[in-house]
């Protein structure tokens, strides 16, 4: 069913579950995942990661956009994620759009004393383009409690305050993004890779204690094609969260995502269920 909204309101609750194979990981040592299946805030990623081979399942309801992301910490410093989306009214006709997408990010750095975590990543790097988009991100924790997160990105990261790419010093082709999407997928687009405009990104993770965790983030994904369609409207990129662990592994979350500043009724609702199996 197809589904319209003057404004897009999201109070999601996620239900986390983190199965241990022998007791469940401390609150403090999980890493938080966007609703994108990947190490992130909100919407936008951090430098974060999953621990040695950790397997990561999530499904999120984000307006008529359903995700189910699997994300595997292959390596060390190598994470890889496959998504299987479902848009309700996304094809021309109000039928659902069905999207297949694989990411990729790269660990370059360690958090030290004082330098961030920093990585590289790929987003539908391998797939129709629905998605596609590059960034480069760092994460900081500032004492025990406050992580701060600020990146570049384009493409898909690059909807909102966009700016011409600092890359461009480097060849002008860099300045030039391809439009569009492939039907089928399946096909490694590297001319578009970190081209076109680039925006900036970033948000805060605050540890009120081991187990609850507030996020204020500033999103640059405008879901153009969405509001296109005239199914969602995002009015605000600045998003908010809380996140609650239970003792026994399990994590409860909800969020707010473009916001208008005049809410009313027509609101959608987003349920999101993650599970990992910590390897101890």
């Amino acid at each position: 069913m197809r589904r319209r909204a003057s404004a897009f309101f999201i109070l999601a609750f996620g239900t986390a579950s983190a199965l241990a194979l022998t007791n469940a990981a401390a609150q403090s040592d999980r890493t938080a995942l966007s609703t994108y299946g990947t190490p992130g805030l909100i919407e936008t990623p951090t430098a974060r990661s999953l621990k040695d081979g950790e397997l990561a399942f999530l499904t999120s309801l984000v307006g008529p956009t359903l995700r189910n992301t699997v994300t595997f910490q292959i390596l060390p410093r190598v994470s890889g994620s496959f998504r299987y989306t479902r848009i309700d009214g996304g094809q021309a006709d109000g039928t659902p759009n069905f999207d297949r997408s694989f990411d990729i990010s790269f660990q370059l750095l360690d958090e030290g004393e004082l330098r961030p975590a920093v990585a590289l990543g790929l987003r539908d790097f391998l797939g129709t383009g629905l998605y596609s988009g590059e960034y480069l991100v760092a994460t900081k924790s500032i004492g025990s409690k406050l992580e701060v997160t600020g990146g570049i990105g384009w493409g898909r990261f690059a909807g909102r305050d966009s700016f011409t790419n600092p890359l461009g010093v480097i060849d002008d082709r860099f300045e030039t993004r391809l439009g569009g999407s492939s039907n089928t997928g399946g096909q490694v687009e590297t001319g578009n890779w970190f081209r076109g405009p680039a925006s900036l990104f970033g948000g805060v993770a605050y540890h009120l204690n081991d187990r609850t965790t507030l996020f204020a983030e500033y999103s640059t994904d405008t879901y153009d094609r969405d509001t296109a369609q005239g199914l969602i409207d995002i009015s605000s990129p600045v998003n908010f969260g809380l996140q609650y662990g239970f003792r026994n592994g399990i994590d409860l979350k909800a969020y707010v995502v473009g916001r208008r500043r005049h809410w009313r009724a027509g609101h959608y609702q987003s349920i999101q269920l993650l599970i990992t199996p910590w390897s101890h």
